[in-house]
């Protein structure tokens, strides 16, 4: 544990009496510097059955306000974890080698939670029942908001890499969301084609587009768009975004003094 700072007013003034001119300047600030180092670091601790994850930083650097905005950027944060995500966005990880992975993803169409009165009839919540439809645009709108959010985060610059990152990766992904809605609104499956950013769906998913020009039925074929298309256009997307920045977050962490701890912990 770091000692703690014990330097009085009266203390200083005495100390000062015994020195004069520029020797009384440096001893002041090299006490005001001495306190400011000593001072013991916020904490803030979020712990789920499972996890345990901790963040330490100074609050004369940083504020535990922005902090509490911020770790949900952190390549160890996942809604598993614990730590709150604004409304209409998840976070989620995944381990490449020995490289961590984040994304920051949309709600998904099929969301439905009985306890939300902005939901409707959960229970039948079938691709083209009206409910459905009423229920996606919740989940639409919602993750419009979260995208909003992403993009008037205030932050340092040491993380405008993380930013660009996760935000871009989201609104294609949202994208990829709204086009499904609107082929389970339309049936056009022209709507499925049509490119978005640098993604060619005719060509670089063709095998699913064939996959639904195909299905015998509409159960079949909204099953299709809902694996087949869905998954390739989401690879897609992976491969315009393929790594989290993890070097500008460290980058971050060093500048502002930020220690993390992340367990997750097995039942015993």
């Amino acid at each position: 544990m770091s000692p703690r700072c014990e330097f009085s007013l009266p203390v200083i003034r005495r100390a000062a009496r015994l020195l004069s001119g520029g020797l009384t300047v440096f001893l002041v600030c090299a006490i005001a510097i001495a306190c400011s180092s000593h001072q013991r670091p916020t904490e803030l601790e979020f712990k789920t059955a499972d996890t345990l994850y901790i963040v330490r930083f100074q609050s004369s650097r940083i504020s535990e306000a922005q902090m509490r905005e911020l770790v949900v950027l952190s390549p160890l944060v996942t809604d598993y974890a614990g730590v709150p995500s604004p409304p209409g966005l998840w976070a989620v990880a995944s381990v490449k080698g020995a490289r961590r992975d984040k994304s920051l993803v949309p709600l998904p169409l099929d969301r439905c939670i009985t306890a939300d009165a902005a939901y409707s009839g959960c229970s039948k919540n079938s691709p083209y029942s009206g409910n459905y439809l009423q229920n996606a645009e919740v989940n639409l709108e919602r993750s419009r908001q979260g995208l909003q959010w992403l993009r008037s985060l205030s932050h340092p610059a040491e993380l405008d890499p993380v930013l660009a990152y996760l935000t871009g990766k989201f609104a294609l992904l949202l994208s990829v969301e709204e086009r499904q809605l609107r082929f389970y609104k339309t049936s056009d499956q022209s709507v499925l084609k049509e490119a978005l950013d640098k993604i060619e769906p005719a060509s670089s998913c063709s095998d699913a587009l064939s996959k639904i020009a195909s299905a015998p039925s509409r159960d079949s074929q909204f099953g299709a768009v809902a694996t087949d298309w869905s998954n390739c256009m989401r690879t897609a997307v992976e491969q315009q975004f393929p790594q989290y920045p993890l070097e500008a977050w460290e980058r971050f962490l060093k500048a502002y003094g930020i220690n993390e701890d992340y367990k997750e912990q097995t039942p015993d």
